[in-house]
């Protein structure tokens, strides 16, 4: 079998050698991304990201490598015979596995290995090093990580891996963000930092020429998971609930951002800006969160920062009807019933979606029907 030849080793090879620069950096990482992708999109998983495992052949273009471990995702989780060449880098909830406990490895988890090797990647060190696979467990379950100490580093760089980073190894596989949105965020970075004036930088330095300083391990923060964001706001713990909405809202998720736009229209903890609660109630409206979908057609009703089209506010409004959403049920109706809006009168949509929501207890709606003399 011939495989091509990699001239600078694996990348931890590479990193113990030379330090890399850091537009070096930024297009390794995203070349790593792509591979990664198109392994996922082949149903396919590695099962042992880390720099170790990727050749850097001519051009420091990035090669992965070593499969031993991998399997289509639908097999069964591979055996590994010797945790302790991946514990560092592991995801928490197969840090968990146990015989009587199993949990399997999934794409999630390969998310968070990408971001341990990310992590590897920049400050060139292999994670929590010298450390047993016992202390390594104990830290990592308890919801701590690396520490990232920048040094010298540009801001935008610091800012952006840090993100992107903190948002793949995230303790509950839930808010881990998806392959697909690191690799946009990488692109991005991309062409933001690596410039025209730096294609003929030189990539490779000489050891020690970025300057990053020495650190111990600590903890970061963590994001909270967003059900206990949202009993939070049940029970009136409004700042702790809009700190985790705005974090998980940030990590792209859906029902994030309807909260975070709810508390944005409502002023709750945060001055009332309802041009931006309406684009979250779209966003969210989009990835079919019904809730979102009713409060986004309210939001261009009576909204001055927001123009009013009638045919944008039944849209969303019927959406959340169909998905039987009450109070979008009641609103649809009165809508139809009475040409509110500037809508053609039509009694019979307008009773039909007033049983509907009458069907679902709506108060208003059964009133309604009743005086009409309609029974519910």
């Amino acid at each position: 079998m011939v495989f091509e030849w990699a001239e600078y080793g694996s990348l931890r090879e590479l990193y113990c050698r030379f330090d890399i620069a850091w537009h070096g950096k930024v297009q390794i990482a995203l070349d790593i991304c792509r591979g990664l992708i198109f392994l996922h999109s082949c149903d396919i998983l590695h099962h042992n990201i880390r720099c170790e495992n990727i050749m850097m052949s001519t051009g420091l273009v990035p090669k992965i490598t070593n499969f031993s471990y991998s399997r289509m995702a639908s097999g069964p989780t591979s055996d590994l015979k010797d945790v302790t060449d991946v514990t560092h880098w592991m995801a928490p909830e197969k840090l968990r596995d146990s015989v009587r406990h199993h949990f399997p490895y999934t794409f999630k988890c390969e998310i968070f290995s990408f971001g341990m090797l990310l992590w590897e990647l920049v400050f060139r060190k292999i994670p929590y090093e010298k450390w047993d696979v016992i202390k390594v467990k104990e830290h990592v379950l308890a919801g701590n990580r690396e520490k990232f100490k920048w040094g010298n580093a540009p801001l935008n760089i610091q800012k952006s891996l840090t993100e992107i980073i903190e948002s793949a190894w995230q303790g509950d596989p839930a808010i881990r963000a998806p392959l697909q949105n690191i690799f946009i965020n990488l692109v991005q970075l991309v062409d933001e930092y690596c410039t025209p004036d730096k294609e003929s930088a030189p990539v490779i330095l000489p050891d020690k020429k970025l300057d990053l300083p020495d650190f111990d391990i600590n903890e970061i923060s963590q994001i909270i998971p967003l059900e206990e964001g949202i009993s939070a706001h049940k029970r009136n713990e409004y700042q702790v609930a809009w700190d985790c909405f705005v974090a998980h809202a940030d990590l792209d998720n859906a029902i994030a951002k309807y909260w975070q736009g709810y508390y944005l229209w409502e002023g709750i903890e945060v001055e009332k800006d309802r041009e931006q609660a309406s684009r979250l109630f779209k966003e969210a409206a989009d990835d079919e969160i019904v809730d979102a979908q009713f409060r986004y057609a309210l939001s261009l009703v009576n909204n001055p920062p927001v123009k009013f089209d009638r045919e944008i506010f039944l849209k969303y409004m019927t959406k959340a009807a169909d998905n039987n959403n009450p109070a979008a049920q009641f609103n649809l109706g009165e809508v139809y019933l009475h040409g509110k809006l500037g809508n053609k009168k039509d009694k019979e949509f307008g009773i039909k979606y007033l049983k509907l929501a009458a069907l679902n207890n709506h108060p208003k709606a059964k009133e309604l029907l009743e005086k009409l003399g309609i029974k519910s």
